[in-house]
């Protein structure tokens, strides 16, 4: 992972984790029904949990975070996100609370980062015992939402292309069947 300089690449870093809240929203938009808790090939996570598991993941960052900017080198842990997915009933939950809870901790973490110092973004902690910044733990944060919402959109277009693949089949059947009695 390349640590941004946070004197060159804070304000560009800021803004790509500002716009974590608006790229799930837009990811998310339409999605309804059998949709939410479809699981393609090589998506181990369906829509509905891959957005609870951002928003559990941004509350636990807004502990880091604050742990990071008022403690010496915490140790800090990263979650474990199929136990988590697995465990905490994502499944049954709506998709409008997780997208909007992720925007209001995003936001607030946003606040919480907006006006650093440069000094403030050289904050070290250790992350499952490796060594790390505020400034790579940002970095982190803005690259795992904008990889799980390129999920979301490759998951959702996969339901699409499963469902019209379903649809072709029964009217094949149909026309099959059709055919045989003419």
């Amino acid at each position: 992972m390349k640590f941004p300089d946070p004197m060159n690449d804070i304000e560009l870093l800021l803004e790509r984790f500002r716009r974590g809240g608006e790229l799930l929203a837009a990811v998310t938009t339409g999605a309804a029904g059998a949709e939410l808790d479809f699981k393609g090939p090589g998506f181990p996570l369906s829509v509905r949990e891959t957005i609870w598991l951002l928003a559990d993941s941004e509350a636990v960052r807004r502990a880091d975070l604050s742990r990071l900017l008022a403690e010496d080198e915490p140790q800090l842990l990263s979650i474990p996100s199929s136990q988590w997915a697995a465990r905490l009933g994502y499944q049954k939950r709506k998709l409008s609370v997780g997208v909007e809870l992720f925007r209001t901790l995003r936001q607030h973490n946003h606040e919480l980062l907006k006006d650093l110092s440069g000094d403030d973004w050289h904050r070290s902690a250790t992350l499952d015992g490796t060594p790390t910044t505020l400034a790579a733990l940002l970095d982190s944060a803005a690259a795992q939402t904008e990889t799980m919402a390129l999920q979301v959109r490759e998951l959702r277009q996969a339901y699409k292309a499963a469902k019209a693949a379903a649809a072709n089949n029964e009217t094949k059947v149909e026309t099959s069947a059709e055919e045989k009695k003419a």
